[in-house]
């Protein structure tokens, strides 16, 4: 069966952001087949749509908002014709060939082939650096990508040279076949924000399917400025989740792990002088305290 590919878009009051993406979408050498835009903001952005009119729109419309839910919505009204499903975040930007390479990558695969996402150039997070030693030492790290760690952790799988089987993908970039969406959805626990639901949902994708990278499907990820206390204890609390829901992990190497995170935070104020990173692992700091009792506290804001 020839592939087809729609597109899931979770979207909040982001428009000019949007527009961005879109624009991107537009400069395609392969565009997808359709674009389902699943608006959970204040204010709809359906006049935006009128921008692009050689783009396939079906619009959504789901409030009050949650990343997960806006996501899960969006799966349940996938016309049935599609038989690749996608999910951007509307803060991405791709390079001109990202959509031909994925579509390039499916047109190899068997059905043992779950999903795969795109290479994120400016992520920042290589999976070796000069700190291995340190990251080995807290449980950080095995000296490769795309790991989920015995801790609960998944290390960064951004930027690659070469397509790789990874244990984890981003939810903001991936590509999955229709038949892992039937079986699996994003636990909307996670909520308004959706930190870590990537991780939960690749955990049990993973179990039964393989997961890629694929270097040639270049993406930028103009992230929002985050509210670094913020985001520093839903990281927290939700990995805290992750490992309770998931047996097989360790609260212990969880602790060890985010004291080395909290060490590496306290290493980059000192090098640039910059207070982000005491906010950070103060965030780090306060996580604990709601992650850690018998009864996880859920901490349920935006952290952008």
């Amino acid at each position: 069966m020839e592939n087809r590919l729609c597109l899931i878009i979770p979207t909040k009051d982001h428009p000019e952001i949007l527009g961005r993406f879109l624009e991107s979408v537009r400069r395609q050498t392969v565009k997808p087949g359709l674009l389902l835009l699943v608006d959970g903001g204040d204010r709809t952005i359906e006049h935006l749509l009128g921008r692009f009119p050689d783009l396939s729109f079906q619009y959504l419309r789901v409030y009050p908002p949650g990343l997960c839910k806006q996501r899960n919505a969006g799966i349940r009204a996938v016309p049935p014709e599609y038989n690749l499903v996608g999910f951007f975040d509307d803060d991405y930007v791709l390079f001109d060939d990202a959509i031909e390479k994925m579509m390039g990558f499916w047109s190899r695969q068997n059905g043992r082939v779950g999903g795969a996402s795109f290479n994120t150039m400016d992520s920042g997070c290589m999976p070796h650096d000069r700190r291995l030693f340190l990251r080995r030492l807290f449980g950080l790290s095995r000296g490769r990508g795309g790991d989920i760690l015995p801790s609960g952790i998944g290390t960064a799988q951004y930027p690659c040279e070469k397509t790789y089987r990874s244990q984890w993908l981003s939810g903001g970039s991936t590509v999955w076949r229709r038949p892992v969406l039937a079986k699996f959805s994003f636990d909307e626990w996670f909520a308004k924000h959706g930190v870590l639901d990537d991780l939960d949902f690749c955990w049990r994708a993973n179990k039964e399917y393989e997961l890629y990278v694929v270097a040639q499907a270049r993406v930028f990820h103009r992230q929002l400025s985050k509210r670094e206390f913020a985001a520093g204890k839903i990281t927290v609390v939700n990995n805290f989740y992750f490992v309770s829901k998931h047996p097989g992990f360790s609260k212990p190497k969880l602790i060890w792990a985010y004291l080395g995170k909290i060490l590496f935070q306290l290493f980059s104020f000192l090098k640039t002088g910059r207070t982000d990173p005491l906010k950070r692992a103060a965030g780090y700091l306060a996580g604990f305290r709601c992650g850690m009792g018998r009864k996880i506290a859920k901490f349920d804001q935006h952290v952008s």
